[in-house]
């Protein structure tokens, strides 16, 4: 027998079918259980037997209500911060302004809009070439589409096509890209703090090595 150790353990789910769980999302069991998957009372109840488990992370990707998990940590007198919850941004950094905007240029070029569709596509479990390009994907009402609204808004609200939304998806999984500067940067990630809340951020590279390592030296006092 072997000898007992300690071994971390984490809970990974998104919001949506992906690569790693499709199977999962058209399982008859997922189907049958009748979860809402917009609302945080399924979140919520993974969460606790998570920690009756004793898992050290619970890791939720695309959940739009921060305010709510929040607010519901405090009802049975939990502090709110005890619960750390992060945003996912894409961070593009140079010296300059101009030398930001290239190397996102640069990056967003490599991904070809069928190539961003079919990913798209795959996450939503729904073949989007058989919507119109110009479709505005937060007014429609397939029920697998809904379940990523996340990504079919701009950061300042303007609500984005299917043309667009595949685009960033290639890009970056329509996470915001940050462009600037390490002062603009830094600026623009305290003033989407302000605006949405969260606690802090996970960061996506637009290459390895090197895209975390400028963030570091950069951005970071």
């Amino acid at each position: 027998m072997a000898a007992a150790r300690t071994i971390h353990l984490a809970q990974f789910l998104m919001h949506a079918p992906t690569y790693h769980s499709l199977a999962m999302w058209r399982h008859p069991k997922t189907a049958g259980a009748g979860y809402d998957w917009a609302r945080p009372e399924l979140y919520q109840h993974i969460a606790r037997v998570c920690e009756r488990g004793k898992l050290d992370v619970v890791f939720f990707a695309d959940l739009p209500f921060y305010r709510d998990i929040k607010d519901r940590l405090a009802r049975p007198g939990r502090p709110p911060e005890s619960c750390k919850i992060l945003f996912g941004v894409q961070p593009i950094v140079a010296a300059s302004k101009a030398e930001a905007r290239d190397k996102q240029a640069r990056h967003n070029s490599l991904v070809p809009l069928e190539g961003g569709l079919a990913m798209l596509s795959g996450h939503l479990d729904f073949d989007g070439a058989r919507l119109p390009r110009d479709a505005v994907m937060a007014t429609l009402d397939e029920p697998g589409i809904q379940r990523m609204q996340r990504v079919y808004r701009d950061l300042d609200g303007r609500l984005l096509t299917l043309e667009e939304v595949a685009r960033r998806h290639g890009q970056s999984v329509g996470l915001p890209q940050i462009v600037g500067t390490a002062e603009q940067v830094a600026d623009q990630l305290g003033a989407f703090a302000d605006r949405v809340g969260g606690d802090g951020f996970m960061l996506s590279p637009i290459y390895c090595s090197g895209a975390i390592e400028e963030f570091v030296d950069l951005v970071v006092p």
